[in-house]
């Protein structure tokens, strides 16, 4: 009976000391006055991690403060209102959009659907201006409302005075704040930006960058969990070149070759956006017998360019192989940000942040494969091509 006594005793003693640390470490932030979520019992902040998009968080964050000097703590507050708004426009299929549907199907409409639709954006926001209590439902609208915080973050830029280093100076530079007239729109568009063009420029900057770059990281996470090969040369060029004391700037990321090479492939096997590549005849031409006319719309198939053996062997193009861009090809065979004048504004920004995390994340871990790793990489097609979820786990390496 003393036994067992004592036992229960020493239970109950280690239970509460056990309880005791707990709630210990659960405050140890919150007695230092640094915000983060409120930790669950037992679990703590394992179940708001699982649940975080990581890496849409960080180059959400990336994307705001060096493009438009907005600084919006998303990777500690996780109800952040910017996230939540930008997630919720990707939410949506476009796909089953009617009217992007009927421009399918009728491509020769899309000029028409477009004005119809800036028109459309227009008055709701005249209406919004002019009866706020009427309309005080458009916040709702996540679009709209990204779309009006761009325009306070523009205004209160050119109000200011005060100048900044970054992409949105630049289009405020180029801007002119004339009234654009239909007959002048060619000779002014070839020298300025109008002040609606900076604010739309924002928006899909910010909109479409970092779900993107997010993406992008998500596959190579799963390449990298699969192919340790790989992965160990990368990290021994990182470990080469960069050290952890040392300010990991752009020449030494510009120095480190097999990260771009891993980065081309990547790029190379898994496409974002089939519409990226979407462009707009400007005049009527003949190409190998096929009639163009004006105003038609042509979308390149990326994904058929990027596997097709002639362009990328001789080596199996369905096979990751990141030398293979050593080899100089057409160059046109490799499209992922668009080609051309109007390919993507935003690539030389994103490829550094893809090798800045990718740099910081390898120095300090192997990233290992997680359960229902494949299972888990099933891709889903809405506007974005996107992975289900990238399962894995980090092991701390040591150096």
């Amino acid at each position: 009976m003393f036994v067992t006594i004592l036992l229960l005793l020493i239970c109950l003693c280690t239970l509460a000391a056990y309880l005791w640390t707990l709630k210990s470490r659960y405050h140890y932030f919150e007695r230092r006055n640094i915000p983060g979520p409120r930790p669950k019992f037992f679990f703590g902040h394992y179940l708001t991690l699982w649940s975080t998009p990581s890496y849409s968080r960080t180059i959400q964050g990336w994307n705001r403060h060096c493009a438009f000097g907005i600084d919006t703590d998303m990777q500690n507050d996780i109800n952040n209102i910017y996230m939540q708004k930008s997630m919720a426009c990707f939410a949506t299929d476009a796909e089953k959009v009617f009217i992007v549907k009927l421009s399918n199907v009728m491509p020769f409409l899309i000029p028409l659907l477009t004005r119809v639709i800036n028109i459309r954006i227009s008055v709701v926001n005249q209406l919004r201006t002019l009866l706020p209590k009427l309309m005080h439902d458009v916040e709702d609208i996540p679009a709209l409302w990204i779309i009006k915080q761009v325009e306070n973050v523009v205004k209160e830029r050119l109000t200011s005075g005060k100048r900044h280093v970054d992409l949105l100076q630049l289009m405020l530079d180029a801007a002119t704040y004339d009234e654009i007239k239909e007959h002048d729109t060619d000779e002014l568009t070839s020298k300025h930006l109008h002040y609606t063009e900076v604010v739309m420029n924002v928006f899909l900057f910010m909109l479409a960058g970092f779900e993107t770059t997010s993406t992008f990281l998500a596959y190579s996470t799963y390449v990298l969990a699969t192919r340790s090969d790989i992965q160990n040369k990368l990290q021994i060029e990182i470990d080469e070149n960069w050290q952890e004391d040392q300010e990991l700037d752009y020449e030494k990321i510009a120095d480190m070759e097999y990260m771009d090479l891993f980065i081309r492939e990547v790029l190379r096997m898994y496409r974002s956006s089939g519409r990226a590549s979407t462009r707009i005849s400007n005049q009527a031409t003949t190409i190998c017998g096929h009639q163009i006319d004006e105003g038609c719309v042509i979308l390149a198939d990326v994904a058929s360019i990027h596997y097709n053996v002639d362009l990328w062997g001789p080596e199996d193009p369905n096979v990751f192989i990141p030398e293979r861009h050593k080899t100089k090809r057409h160059p046109l065979a490799y499209m992922p940000f668009g080609v051309g004048p109007r390919n993507c504004v935003g690539m030389r920004f994103a490829l550094m942040e893809l090798k800045m995390c990718l740099t910081r994340v390898l120095h300090r871990y192997n990233i290992l494969p997680g359960t229902n790793l494949d299972i888990g990489m099933t891709r889903q097609e809405s506007f974005i091509v996107t992975p289900e979820a990238i399962n894995i786990r980090l092991e701390k390496r040591e150096h």
